[in-house]
């Protein structure tokens, strides 16, 4: 199976036409694989929206590497989630790639068999390309509705793709996964190639091929059966991570992909003199290397519009850089060369960086299909710093947590380093937040706000605020502050200058709540956590866990809570100051009488990325003690006068 992820365009072209195929080669085709149905006892207890009786792709390879993808699926219909699947969308790239349809219907309940007609099939330029179009033109959707789909009914297609090259010279590569959200009844995948090529694979949670010979050609079929549907959970690992899959690569080394990268890439670092014009003008006056770094860095995050197309999806060749320059917008592959074409014309050296933005590669097999996202990295010391442009709020020096971590290729002038990205401590994603709050007798309070960021939240505040005009960032602020105080009335509000990348942003306002303090008689009980709590333990709702809790990243929230009280009032019970350490991560919690009432400070910290599934339990107690800390109140009395 082919997955479709976020910003991941499948290239699985299907051009669909009314009568194609005799019905009668159509009928024997479905009853020739419902049997497989008939007998899976996924068919006979599964209550998913839909079944997969057969996901089957065989990938043909020429000796001349050109190639050919034939997709065949049957798809049972089962309730009404399940009637997505009526609406097929494909994207691809029609300039290496044509489309050929062997059979498509959809079979009812009764076994009717209902032909697609010509008027149901349409070829669109994808809406969020459309302004794209003069460097992304070739990139189409075919969409298809499949006709009388209802509970019950099958639908059934069958398409091929011929490639009439290879985008690395005599190299294949291809990736195959056998579980879905949808139950699989069969899952098989089949590569056919000359007796004279060879690959490597890695097979995940599958077995070893069946291997057979026909005249020059020898094929290996994987095939996998009765696979339940995943079930997802809360911060789990992407689908890609966790599935059972096979890839496979005709790539020697990384080496080879490199040399091939540094070919492709560098015929398009060309500067033109506007953009070497412009390149003087942001170094000028800056004395260190890192200043001009910075300044170019600004200006390609902040000028240039990222279009969200993952690497391989328009080919595997940048834009030209002074075409990027002039049109003001591109994919990672292009703003990463632009970025280096610019960087070079100040005399600063800077290399491509391959990198799996969604999760870690494997070492052991070389090929481009491991990466879907290209960034930048310059020497630094005996280090590198890694600069990412399509993350047009990520300030000079930050990471997004998607690119922490990674195993990525360096792609140093045609020579392969293979290396980790660095993963970012719990003090370099902070977010400090101190608040001040005036208690009233009536339980009514006002609080003044100031937050300060850095590195995650820095980046986050950034996105939440600077595409919204000043009206609809209060709005925004307003809402938010009412899911976590009912009643919230939002006063004063002021934001520091989110164009500015150099600056991290900080965020100052006020607000009150009536009846926020609840009154009993000569006592009022407030809770002192009151803007960062944990509210939901969703999060480890379940007893056990089969995927890991992947937060990605490492940081840490501080919060420093003081509260005036009324005249005359007093701290009669403070809730036990509360320390948890773990190596997954620390929680401190404390309460102390002062002069102008209490003061409330809160620390919670995450220091690993990832909790391991044997760490869970461990984890699910600490995150409840959290949760149960943050609903302990402060009593107050009222002082006889």
């Amino acid at each position: 199976m082919k997955i479709k992820c976020p910003k991941l365009i499948v290239l699985f072209p299907l051009f669909l036409f009314s009568g194609c195929v005799p019905s009668s080669h159509l009928h024997r085709s479905y009853f020739q694989e419902q049997p497989l149905g008939k007998q899976s006892v996924l068919v006979q207890t599964s209550d998913a929206g839909a079944i997969y009786l057969l996901d089957k792709v065989t990938r043909i390879v020429r000796s001349d590497s050109s190639s050919e993808l034939i997709v065949h699926q049957i798809i049972k219909i089962n309730r009404e989630s399940g009637k997505k699947f009526a609406e097929v969308q494909i994207p691809y790239n029609q300039t290496f790639q044509k489309v050929k349809i062997d059979f498509a219907r959809t079979i009812t309940r009764e076994g009717k068999i209902i032909k697609l007609k010509r008027n149901a099939i349409h070829t669109v330029t994808p809406a969020s390309l459309a302004p794209y179009a003069a460097l992304y033109s070739s990139l189409k959707v075919k969409t298809v509705s499949m006709p009388a789909v209802e509970l019950g009914s099958i639908i059934e297609y069958q398409y091929r793709i011929l490639q009439k090259k290879s985008l690395m010279k005599n190299h294949f590569w291809d990736d195959f996964y056998f579980q879905s959200e949808e139950p699989l009844v069969v899952s098989k995948y089949i590569l056919v190639l000359p007796k004279s090529r060879t690959f490597k694979k890695l097979e995940k949670e599958i077995n070893s091929p069946e291997i057979t010979e026909k005249g020059g050609q020898r094929s290996y079929s994987w095939e996998k059966r009765d696979s339940a549907g995943l079930i997802r959970e809360p911060e789990m690992p992407p689908l890609k991570q966790v599935l059972p899959l096979l890839l496979i690569s005709s790539v020697k080394d990384w080496e080879e992909v490199a040399s091939w990268y540094y070919t492709l890439a560098k015929e398009q670092m060309v500067a033109d003199e506007p953009l070497k014009q412009e390149v003087f003008r942001l170094i000028k006056g800056k004395k260190t290397e890192r200043e001009k770094i910075r300044a170019i860095y600004n200006y390609c995050s902040s000028n240039i519009r990222y279009v969200g197309l993952e690497i391989g999806i328009n080919g595997y060749q940048p834009h030209q850089a002074s075409e990027v320059f002039h049109l003001k917008y591109g994919d990672c592959k292009d703003k990463a060369t632009l970025l280096i074409t610019m960087l070079g014309v100040a005399g600063i050296r800077s290399y491509p960086v391959l990198i799996n933005s969604e999760h870690q590669i494997d070492a052991s097999l070389p090929s481009p299909s491991q990466f879907n996202h290209c960034i930048v990295a310059v020497p630094d010391e005996e280090k590198y710093l890694y600069l990412d442009t399509t993350a047009e709020i990520c300030s000079f020096g930050d990471l997004p947590a998607e690119d922490q971590n990674r195993d990525v290729l360096i792609v140093k002038e045609g020579k392969a380093i293979l290396v980790k990205t660095p993963l970012y401590r719990a003090q370099d994603n902070l977010c400090t937040r101190k608040i001040e709050i005036n208690l009233k007798e009536d339980g009514t309070i006002s609080a003044k706000v100031g937050v300060a960021t850095s590195g995650f939240f820095n980046l986050a505040y950034r996105s939440s605020f600077r595409y919204l005009r000043t009206i609809e960032q209060k709005k925004f602020l307003s809402e938010d502050l009412n899911r976590v105080c009912p009643g919230a009335v939002l006063a004063e509000f002021k934001i520091s200058d989110l164009t500015n990348l150099d600056q991290p942003v900080e965020e100052n306002y006020s607000f009150s709540v009536e009846n926020y303090a609840m009154r009993m008689g000569n006592k009022l009980l407030i809770k002192p956590a009151l803007i960062e709590a944990v509210r939901s333990t969703a999060l480890v709702a379940e007893e056990k866990r089969n995927y890991p809790i992947l937060f990605q990243r490492c940081w840490e929230k501080f919060e420093n809570v003081l509260i005036n009280l009324p005249d005359g009032w007093e701290a009669e019970t403070l809730p036990e100051a509360l320390l948890l350490r773990h190596p997954f991560g620390e929680f401190e919690a404390s309460y102390q009488k002062t002069e102008e009432g209490i003061l409330y400070q809160r620390k919670f910290r995450i220091s690993q990325p990832e909790i391991s599934i044997l760490d869970y339990q461990e984890f699910k107690n600490f995150y409840k003690k959290i949760a149960y800390q943050d609903r302990k109140e402060i009593i107050l009395t009222k002082t006889p006068k």
